[in-house]
């Protein structure tokens, strides 16, 4: 696993490759402008396969919301810096309130593609069989899951990479971690649905809602 200094670096040099990707495609040199911006880019950094960039580094920005943020605006407070993201068109996922945690996938600079709610997916999640017994799964708020009346398939670990959620989990021929990237579907504070390849959640929230907060209209 990278560290978080790697992390970090990669993070810098993505967001002005993806804007450059996008300024590239538009012109009729798009490809040649496109290699000549990330050659000229990533000449500053460690050489690095570009498929593994994006496919295993979570581009996320991690943080809290701050009391300045608006309708249009989700105001990013992490611990060395500030980040005013444009969340229009942005994929919202949760019920996010002042203080919440949130991880933000930009597609530009200081442009949001996919806010997904933390705080709103750390708690207990589930449904009740044909005879009134709860089956479900708590996710805390680091990354372990603790499964409620399910023996089929033990979910361990969870983890927010590039706007999806990984779930690890063992099944009981195996005690081997396996993992899965899910779509998430729906993220409210009382329904949750989540799609992968071997993973399809559909929960009801068991704990109680969380007040309400309407994001403020800019003047």
């Amino acid at each position: 696993m990278m560290n978080q200094a790697r992390v970090r670096k990669y993070k810098r040099l993505a967001m002005p490759v993806m804007y450059a990707f996008a300024l590239a495609m538009s012109s009729c040199d798009g490809f040649h402008e496109m290699f000549r911006a990330i050659n000229n880019t990533a000449s500053m950094y460690d050489t690095i396969c570009t498929d593994t960039l994006f496919a295993e580094v979570d581009m996320s920005f991690y943080g809290t919301v701050g009391d300045k943020s608006s309708l249009n605006t989700l105001n990013l407070c992490m611990e060395e810096d500030t980040i005013a993201f444009n969340i229009t068109g942005a994929k919202i996922l949760g019920d996010y309130i002042v203080g919440d945690k949130v991880a933000v996938l930009p597609s530009g600079e200081a442009m949001a593609n996919v806010v997904v709610d933390l705080t709103t997916l750390c708690r207990q999640w589930g449904e009740k069989d044909t005879l009134d017994v709860v089956h479900g799964m708590r996710f805390d708020d680091e990354g372990n899951i603790e499964m409620i009346n399910s023996p089929s398939r033990h979910y361990r670990k969870w983890s927010i990479m590039n706007g999806e959620i990984v779930l690890m989990y063992a099944t009981q021929s195996s005690s081997k971690l396996l993992s899965d990237t899910c779509e998430i579907i729906k993220l409210t504070s009382d329904s949750l649905i989540v799609k992968g390849k071997h993973s399809q959640l559909k929960y009801g929230s068991l704990e109680k809602k969380k007040p309400h907060y309407k994001r403020r209209r800019r003047r």
